[in-house]
């Protein structure tokens, strides 16, 4: 385990931490005081599998330790290297995610074969809604929900870069997506809580947390799952998750989802990972027992016995279809079959039929996605262009355009905003590339390739 690396002195862990911990987890308590006093967090990433197999790039350069033993594609690292001077991270070749986050992936053993719909309620900044896209089957729908609209741009940026074409991305209070209707085979509510598991990682959570927050926390998380409770189908599933230690946010809000007319459900975690079960259902990832942070889980079916609502009957507007040369753009004829919106700034998304579906109930419930489907185009005077952040999609077409493969130096200028010296003789749109994975669109002029890499995602500080 790392020693503890830190300029700045950590505060110590609150008296009444210690004995709160102490009381609820006596086998554990030496241990793990010991650990948040003197070593220091572990480092992890999740692979994009979908990109990986496409485009073939490596991740040499990254110091990888050891494979996470829960998730194929996540790795544990010897040392956090600087991720904004990493052209992959940009491209979303991979995402950064501590490796006990990473064990939601094993509710993809319950899923079935065929197209879910999934929600993640407090989803910002978009790490276990983008390991939910990679574990659901095929065609599955997400909406991925962050009431606090800054953390919901983030939240857009990492979904928009992770690239899976059947994401919604809404910011609204988990009431307001209640009263819409729609219901969902999977939810995850990683809840807001008082932070326990962050104590290697933040001086804030040490300082922050006392009992009164705790009680604070355990009273909003069960607002939170009475929203979850209403939006799940009879026979849905219900992951429940925080990045906190006590019972009180934890087994006492899966006992309380348990009064609602929710089933504990087992699964079957291999005894050398080293997670320690609470109940049938429920896990901790103890950070002296791993190489990973804090984490708790479970997991939870509603009650078939539990009524459902009807989702209202939606008639199938006519909307604007993909043409040429859109349908050049995008892989997969059964996008083709959707239609074209545009939401808000003049963002057209290209929309499959289940997302389609969705996106139009939730705007007849006075709730609009502010992201939805496939960033298509977007207005550039009195035209069109493709949008930016098209390339990075999973379904992007790579023979619609030229493109040109970037060294290091440059792919990291054209991060920046800058313009690239390239003799070249055509004009127009060109896919820029490193390591074959699309990075974005550079416009061809002259003697140079214009960066058209978003404004507001732009690298602030070259090596």
């Amino acid at each position: 385990m790392r020693q503890l690396e830190c300029s700045v002195p950590m505060p110590q862990l609150s008296s009444e931490f210690k004995e709160l911990f102490a009381q609820e987890y006596p086998n554990e308590a030496n241990a793990l005081f010991q650990c948040l006093e003197e070593t220091s967090p572990g480092y992890a990433i999740r692979l994009n599998a979908v990109k990986s197999e496409r485009y073939g790039y490596s991740l040499d350069h990254l110091q990888i330790e050891a494979a996470v033993p829960w998730y194929k594609g996540g790795f544990t690292l010897t040392e956090r290297p600087v991720f904004a001077w990493d052209p992959l991270w940009h491209a979303a070749g991979y995402y950064v995610q501590e490796a006990s986050s990473q064990a939601i992936s094993q509710v993809k053993s319950l899923l079935p074969s065929e197209p879910i719909k999934a929600l993640d309620l407090c989803a910002a900044p978009g790490g276990k809604a983008s390991l939910l896209s990679s574990i659901l089957p095929n065609g599955s729908l997400l909406i991925a929900n962050e009431p606090i609209p800054k953390r919901a741009s983030t939240l857009v940026e990492n979904i928009a870069k992770w690239g899976y074409p059947e994401t919604i991305v809404t910011s609204v209070f988990p009431e307001q997506l209640a009263s819409c209707g729609i219901l969902f085979d999977l939810i995850l509510v990683d809840a807001p809580c008082s932070g326990e598991g962050m104590f290697r990682k933040s001086i804030s959570a040490r300082e922050d947390w006392s009992l009164d927050t705790v009680a604070l926390c355990s009273s909003r998380q069960k607002k939170i799952l009475d929203s979850a409770f209403d939006m799940l189908r009879p026979g849905g599933l219900i992951v429940y998750s925080t990045c906190t230690f006590n019972r009180r946010e934890n087994e006492e809000q899966v006992a309380y989802l348990h009064s609602k007319g929710c089933d504990e459900v087992a699964l079957e975690i291999p005894t050398e990972w080293n997670w320690v079960q609470t109940s049938t259902s429920s896990y901790h990832l103890f950070p002296h027992r791993l190489n990973g942070e804090g984490l708790f889980f479970a997991v939870l079916r509603k009650n078939a016995k539990c009524g459902e609502k009807r989702l209202k009957d939606l008639s199938k507007t006519a909307t604007q279809s993909p043409k040429v040369p859109y349908k050049d753009w995008i892989l997969d004829d059964r996008f083709l079959l959707g239609a074209i919106y545009a939401l808000e700034g003049g963002v057209h998304f290209l929309m499959s039929e289940s997302v389609e579906c969705v996106y139009r109930s939730l705007c007849q419930s006075d709730i609009k996605p502010i992201f939805a489907g496939i960033p298509l185009a977007e207005k550039k005077g009195n035209g069109e262009i493709p949008h930016s952040l098209l390339p990075l999609s999973m379904q992007f077409s790579m023979m619609a355009f030229d493109s040109c493969s970037l060294e290091y130096e440059d792919a990291l200028r054209y991060l920046s905003g800058a313009a690239l010296s390239i003799e070249s003789k055509q004009r127009g749109l060109v896919t820029l590339t490193y390591q074959g994975i699309p990075l974005g669109f550079g416009n061809r002029v002259g003697q140079r390739i214009n960066s058209n890499y978003p404004k507001s995602y732009r690298l602030k500080l070259l090596p």
